[in-house]
């Protein structure tokens, strides 16, 4: 996917998408759009493909996500997505900006369209440090714990 030309939401770029197939089965793009500013938010874009099956190109269809709450004032970028079963959701990590920083939160969507935000994800301090306070971009959701290798989750 690369930026349109003139689409004032896309004029420093579109990078680092998470990719979701949907409940209709077809394949979706929440890409990084960075406007003017550096200001970014998330979109949504379906794929298309031809009759042999080979990706041609994207059709935009909005925001997923722009910033709104006051930890993400500064922009919305680098979505994670997983479909959850259990809970039947898709659940979205992605890095929110505000005058603190870069900090993870939380978002849940029934159809990758209409997003919920959760908030900030909080973090248990570990080693007298709270990791609510550091500069983090990165977070992952898994939909089933990852044992370690001694074989404990």
């Amino acid at each position: 996917m690369e930026s349109e030309p003139g689409n004032p939401s896309e004029a420093e770029g579109v990078l680092n998408p998470a990719v979701a197939r949907g409940r209709d089965g077809q394949l979706y793009l929440l890409p990084r759009l960075v406007g003017r500013g550096n200001r970014s938010r998330i979109g949504i874009a379906r794929v298309r493909f031809d009759a042999s099956g080979d990706p041609t190109g994207v059709e935009r269809l909005g925001i997923a996500l722009e910033p709104a709450a006051d930890y993400e004032r500064n922009g919305c970028e680098d979505p994670r997505v997983t479909f959850f079963a259990p809970l039947d959701l898709y659940v979205m990590t992605y890095t929110s900006f505000s005058d603190r920083g870069p900090r993870v939160a939380l978002a849940v969507s029934s159809d990758l369209f209409r997003w919920e935000r959760l908030g900030l994800v909080r973090f248990t301090p570990q080693d007298n440090v709270d990791f609510g306070d550091v500069a983090n971009k990165d977070a992952l959701p898994f939909p089933v714990p990852v044992p370690s290798p001694s074989g404990r989750a």
